[in-house]
């Protein structure tokens, strides 16, 4: 798949993260990377990205809602 994109295509193993009391203060949501995981994005490289809405982008990683049950027909449509 990266040969075929031409790009590098990041790895994030979300298992690593799942037991911290706080998935949020992950090294991964810090500035240096992704920037926060929770509301709005306001730090990191994406902090002044915005939707095709207009909107900021928003994410709520660690809120309750379980990352890994993603199904099958919602991976395809980001495909």
């Amino acid at each position: 798949m990266e040969t075929a994109c031409r790009a590098p295509i990041p790895y994030w193993d979300s298992g690593l993260d799942h037991d911290m009391q706080d998935p949020t203060m992950s090294i991964l949501w810090s500035p240096q990377f992704f920037g926060n995981g929770d509301g709005d994005v306001t730090t990191g490289p994406f902090r002044n990205m915005r939707t095709i809405l207009g909107t900021p982008i928003v994410r709520n990683y660690g809120t309750g809602q379980n990352f890994m049950k993603f199904n099958l027909t919602i991976v395809r449509a980001f495909l």
